[in-house]
């Protein structure tokens, strides 16, 4: 298929391939993650835990920083991978509280480390804080099939250099009761 989801906790199953740490793709919600987002509506964001793919760029939307900060933390897979004994979502934690240190400006949304350090397809609800209140997990051997196939990926190219999410907000009740719907 286009892309295929990690089958381990914290990795991929080529044990050679050097940018092995997994990837995350949000398929739903995305930036509810933000509590002056969720505060407006509660509501779901659904992530996928991905094997790298040649085609997954950087600066695309695919939590690329907090995947460098995780390889940074733990290797790739060749290199060395996440603590075994460790669950994933404390991992998540791990990884969320190093990339937003207490004071800093902006704060990545733990959508992004819960995504990555996960497995599977993931629903994670949000209600105006920066953690989920509630994560649903799909892990079953179906289910990952049955996306594998349906779910096809459009090239992206990266953002461009200096590109603020944040400097334009253009937020509604509305409009968040419709991306949380």
């Amino acid at each position: 298929g286009q892309f295929s989801m990690a089958d381990t906790r914290g990795g991929a199953a080529c044990d050679d391939d050097l940018r092995a740490f997994p990837w995350r793709i949000c398929l739903a919600g995305g930036w509810l993650d933000q509590p002056w987002v969720s505060q407006l509506h509660a509501g779901p964001v659904i992530v996928v835990n991905v094997r790298p793919h040649p085609a997954f760029k950087t600066r695309s939307g695919l939590a690329t920083s907090t995947r460098a900060l995780g390889i940074e933390l733990w290797g790739t897979r060749a290199g060395g991978t996440p603590p075994r004994d460790v669950t994933p979502e404390r991992l998540a934690r791990l990884l969320f509280n190093v990339e937003n240190p207490v004071g800093c400006a902006y704060v990545s949304g733990s959508q992004d480390a819960l995504g990555l350090m996960l497995p599977g397809v993931n629903r994670l609800d949000y209600a105006g804080g920066f953690w989920p209140e509630r994560i649903e997990r799909v892990e079953s051997e179906a289910s990952v099939a049955w996306l594998e196939r349906v779910l096809r990926l459009v090239p992206m190219p990266a953002r461009p250099a200096g590109y603020d999410p944040l400097v334009r907000k253009n937020l509604s009740a509305d409009g968040v009761r419709r991306l949380a719907a």
